[in-house]
């Protein structure tokens, strides 16, 4: 994963801590830090319809200024406790690095050359009795996806691309809807799906 993100840099492509699907139509990213949901969320949608497009890495490119995510035929990882509330068979496991207590999932690929960022969502978790769905000002918006690109210290020896990433993740600002998720510690990832599913569904259009 590091190789990769470090390639993309050199290409100039951004990249985020993030998964991504299309739900309806709709390109949703899904920011957040390992362990917050993002690979159990995206698979809840992948089994109920939705295109898979990325898994843990999401590279976006801004043709016309216009935030796309660019596929990536890699493997779903995810915790076997994510595999089994989800009913995934076991036999469609194999193992992932040691010492990651995850497994990996193979993934059918929509098929996309890349599809718009309509939508992101930043998940955390909080104290909260249920699902919190707030949508934080423009600067926010800002230092939530600079806060989730990958391996920014990268860019230590690359000005013109670390000036040309903070004027894309402003593009990304300007032409994506984006909100901040609040979640308990112990809801059942179906729960969760259902009210990202229903937000999804009231803010999606």
């Amino acid at each position: 994963g590091q190789v990769l993100v470090a390639l993309l840099h050199q290409r100039g492509v951004i990249s985020f801590h993030a998964s991504s699907f299309v739900y309806n139509g709709l390109g949703v990213m899904i920011l957040g830090e390992t362990g917050a949901g993002k690979s159990s969320l995206t698979l809840s949608f992948v089994k109920d319809g939705a295109g898979f497009l990325t898994d843990d890495l999401t590279p976006v490119v801004l043709p016309g200024g216009k935030p796309v995510v660019m596929p990536l035929n890699r493997r779903m990882k995810i915790r076997t406790t994510t595999a089994a509330e989800l009913g995934v068979a076991p036999e469609r496991l194999t193992d992932a690095e040691t010492g990651t207590g995850k497994k990996y999932l193979e993934i059918t690929p929509t098929g996309f050359a890349g599809h718009q960022v309509d939508m992101v969502l930043k998940i955390e978790i909080g104290d909260v009795a249920e699902p919190l769905f707030e949508e934080p000002a423009a600067t926010r918006k800002f230092s939530l996806l600079r806060s989730e690109v990958c391996s920014w210290e990268i860019l230590a020896g690359m000005p013109d691309t670390e000036a040309a990433y903070l004027q894309q993740i402003v593009d990304i600002v300007h032409q994506a809807k984006i909100f901040r998720v609040t979640r308990p510690s112990g809801i059942r990832i179906a729960d969760f799906y259902e009210s990202v599913k229903v937000f999804l569904g009231r803010c999606g259009g």
